[in-house]
């Protein structure tokens, strides 16, 4: 399942993602969006493995304030 979240602060890292998510099952890959120059858009892809993971992440991770920001997590359906 892929999930997207948004609204990250532009500093955080992958590690920071990736120990957020892990908590909720196995996390394969984590992808944050950047500019040309490097610099954070302020949206991620993080891709876990079981459905059932991914939708507990959802229930518990949006809307919480991570390092300030209030984030959105949805599923990216698959053509998305």
């Amino acid at each position: 399942m892929r999930l997207c979240i948004e609204n990250l602060p532009f500093e955080v890292t992958e590690r920071a993602l990736y120990q957020l998510f892990v908590a909720f099952g196995c996390i394969t890959q984590v992808d944050i969006r950047r500019t040309r120059n490097g610099r954070s858009e302020g949206v991620a892809y993080v891709d876990i493995k079981k459905d059932y993971d991914g939708n507990t992440a959802i229930n518990k991770l949006d809307t919480i304030n991570f390092m300030n920001r209030f984030l959105r997590v949805y599923e990216i359906q698959n053509g998305s």
